[in-house]
């Protein structure tokens, strides 16, 4: 926020704002999740990522604070939910029967970003002069999760159609 010439209080809004939106994320996603199931609340949750993703690649190299705090406030909320469908999915899917084995294996994939993400970030805030190169990639990744998003769910109504 403050690389694109926002005022102190409105970066410090924008983490306010991704941290209310991670906990409302969680309460919502379960509440969605229940009522319209695993393919509407992952497809949902995506989408909300992509549009985050694009906000910040149109509104960032033009230093618009509101959609970009707005956005801010939508990714809490994606990344809130995601624990939720995890573990959500992980159950509809599985079954109570080695839950948490599932879902340490589940959350285990997530390393790799985590270690390297941040350095990434970094590297092309450093080599290029701006945040711009990491939007691109989010919203490459946001297409990339919808379209996984969409296969998942072929696999795992093959996968039930197996079990069942």
């Amino acid at each position: 926020m403050l690389d694109m010439g926002a005022e102190p209080t409105a970066a410090a809004l924008a983490v306010a704002l991704i941290s209310a939106g991670n906990s409302i994320g969680r309460v919502a996603t379960g509440i969605f999740f229940d009522r319209f199931g695993y393919k509407k609340t992952m497809l949902l949750s995506t989408w909300m990522f992509l549009w985050c993703s694009l906000i910040y690649l149109l509104c960032y190299p033009i230093g618009l604070v509101t959609p970009v705090n707005l956005a801010m406030f939508l990714l809490g909320i994606s990344y809130g939910g995601t624990v939720i469908v995890t573990a959500s999915f992980i159950n509809t899917t599985f079954g109570q029967t080695h839950f948490s084995s599932h879902f340490a294996v589940s959350s285990a994939t997530n390393l790799p970003a985590i270690l390297i993400l941040s350095s990434a970030i970094s590297i092309i805030r450093a080599e290029t002069g701006a945040y711009t190169g990491y939007f691109i990639a989010m919203v490459v990744f946001g297409v990339m999760s919808l379209l996984l998003t969409i296969w998942t769910d072929r696999s795992v109504n093959k996968m039930r159609k197996r079990l069942a």
